[in-house]
């Protein structure tokens, strides 16, 4: 998370940077907030921009990737963060890694589709990136929808019922999950039906 928010790491220069606040509606009708920093062409310029998308991590605000946001934009990325169901601005249960978040992370892709030459986006060259539970979330959808050329999962769990209730013992985190009404899903991801996740 360090890294998510050290100043250090912007650097001065580079594209200027365009945000935008926007809705995306999953295919159950669920609206997601999410924030996009788009980089602005340099006169006369034609590039179209790779796209990264990053969920938000466990119980963090849309301003947890801000400055990344920023840095990344500013070196040519579209950089769309979304506040997965269920947390702060966005409506529905928290899903705990289920289907409806795969389709989620599925609707956040038709949104770059559909928005691609409004932001000169290259909807060909689109990664997932995520801390903790967001990073999980990043492999999930780049597992289920092909438009995720690659993923990256920074302190990203395997097992999610392992990771909240490891050794039969619950934690704080899972707790607090279901005091926030999550749903624990039936995912592999989640229940573990494989083996060594």
């Amino acid at each position: 998370l360090a890294q998510a928010v050290s100043l250090s790491d912007l650097r001065p220069g580079g594209r200027p940077v365009r945000w935008e606040h926007l809705t995306v509606v999953s295919g159950d009708g669920t609206r997601l907030r999410a924030t996009v920093a788009i980089p602005q062409q340099r006169g006369g310029e034609r590039a179209s921009f790779p796209v990264v998308v990053m969920p938000n991590s466990w119980a963090l605000c849309v301003l947890e990737y801000t400055l990344k946001q920023q840095e990344w934009a500013a070196a040519g990325y579209v950089v769309l963060h979304y506040q997965a169901r269920g947390w702060f601005n966005s409506e529905g249960l928290i899903e705990v890694a289920g289907p409806a978040d795969v389709a989620d992370a599925s609707a956040v892709l038709d949104e770059v589709g559909k928005r691609a030459a409004e932001w000169r986006a290259d909807a060909e060259a689109i990664g997932m990136v995520g801390v903790s539970y967001g990073g999980g979330l990043a492999l999930l959808g780049a597992a289920h929808d092909a438009r995720v050329k690659c993923a990256a999962s920074l302190s990203g769990w395997g097992n999610l019922t392992r990771a909240l209730a490891g050794q039969a013992a619950p934690d704080p985190a899972s707790r607090s999950a279901a005091a926030a009404g999550s749903h624990v899903s039936d995912s592999p991801l989640v229940g573990g039906a494989e083996p060594g996740l």
